[in-house]
């Protein structure tokens, strides 16, 4: 059989015409072929880090088609950012151009999936393995397995839980409407006691032995030895005390309430743990009401207005202060991947830069309230959504 060089010569061509696999940038048919785009991923969910896209070779013309923004419109490199909520899957087109040369990279943007668990979860804990989830509603605790959320047991507690903490054996529930804290073996739930503490518990803090609640009914804290539920004392501090962290040496207290004639309200007290001495009293402004350690650095949070105050622990000095979200109403905070995340009424959370307090991101989810890190992902409960979604 004679075949026809001539044909064999025109198929090569217009395969070769053909567009490129659009993971490492396809061309326009037409084009000349010199301009591919190089993507870091092909898919992204919301709230993931940026794609990046490098044009080859040399710098281009960069143009989105669909939702999300880029981060630059000319340059060798680009950054494709999702957008901030997304109902279904979509597929965008990012196109980089140089003159009549063209090279389109399509990505999958897929949306941020929530989970449902009780009724408004107000705490969020992580015990090196599993989320326990507490609802303001719900006299139990439930357990969930952090890489797809699929429960993995209950915990009854007969009490509504306001916070969680882990000693790194223990989850303890702090039970504000019960004057007391329960005890629950990470293992295996098992319930090893229920133990009194002072008036309205609010929060808890690991000291490395001891745990210490906030009693904000009666101006107190309590300290319990983890080991037996034991209370070794009872200390007051200056006003209404609600959250509380402990920076490795000290424990730090918020003192939410208005100071009372004499008093240190709308402070934050620095607690000796070997005894319960007040070391002294730092003024934040109104409302203290959140307080994370962060190595040699404390936040403290105002339940209104965004006003976040950064402080030395070492001296107590004022390092910084300022206002997140234009000033909206904070009814959770927490420090994960290097940066500060706050839960904003009615219903976003934002991801701000420490160095200076800028935001860096924002994702919009239903009352925003509790988080928990489980060194991947950052979970948050919804209030309203009676709901986990993790970025």
């Amino acid at each position: 059989m004679r075949i026809d060089c001539r044909w064999i010569a025109l198929l090569l061509l217009a395969a070769c015409a053909g567009m490129r696999d659009p993971e490492t940038g396809s061309n326009d048919s037409g084009s000349s072929g010199l301009l591919t785009i190089t993507a870091s991923a092909d898919e992204v969910t919301v709230g993931d880090s940026p794609v990046t896209l490098t044009a080859a070779p040399g710098e281009a013309s960069w143009s989105l088609l669909g939702p999300g923004k880029l981060s630059a419109v000319t340059g060798q490199t680009t950054h494709y950012l999702p957008p901030d909520s997304l109902d279904l899957t979509e597929s965008v087109t990012v196109t980089a151009s140089r003159g009549s040369d063209k090279a389109r990279a399509v990505l999958k943007v897929h949306p941020r999936l929530s989970y449902p668990v009780g009724r408004r979860p107000v705490a969020i804990g992580f015990d090196g393995a599993r989320l326990w989830v507490a609802g303001a509603w719900d006299l139990d605790v439930l357990i969930l397995r952090p890489s797809d959320a699929a429960p993995l047991g209950r915990v009854v507690v007969n009490h509504g839980v306001g916070a969680l903490v882990f000693d790194g054996t223990n989850m303890w529930t702090i039970n504000p409407g019960a004057d007391s804290v329960t005890k629950l073996r990470a293992a295996d739930g098992a319930n090893l006691g229920t133990f009194p503490v002072g008036n309205q518990p609010i929060a808890g803090a690991f000291d490395g032995t001891n745990l210490w609640v906030t009693n904000r009914g009666d101006r107190t804290v309590t300290k319990l030895r983890a080991s037996d539920g034991a209370i070794l004392g009872t200390f007051p501090v200056p006003g209404g005390p609600a959250g509380i962290a402990f920076d490795g040496k000290n424990l730090w207290v918020a003192n939410h309430d208005r100071p009372p004639p004499g008093g240190a309200g709308e402070t934050v007290t620095c607690v000796r743990p070997s005894d319960g001495a007040n070391l002294g009293n730092v003024y934040v402004g109104p409302a203290p009401w959140f307080v994370i350690a962060d190595g040699s650095e404390l936040w403290v949070t105002s339940l209104y207005a965004g006003l976040v105050t950064q402080l030395d622990t070492t001296s107590g000095g004022l390092l910084q202060t300022g206002r997140i979200g234009n000033g909206a109403n904070v009814q959770g905070m927490t420090v994960a991947r290097g940066s500060l995340w706050f839960g904003l009424v009615p219903g976003s959370v934002v991801k701000v830069n420490p160095a200076n307090l800028s935001q860096q991101a924002s994702f919009t989810i239903n009352g925003p309230s509790a988080f928990a890190f489980d060194g991947t992902r950052l979970w948050i409960g919804s209030l309203d959504g009676n709901s986990l979604t993790p970025l």
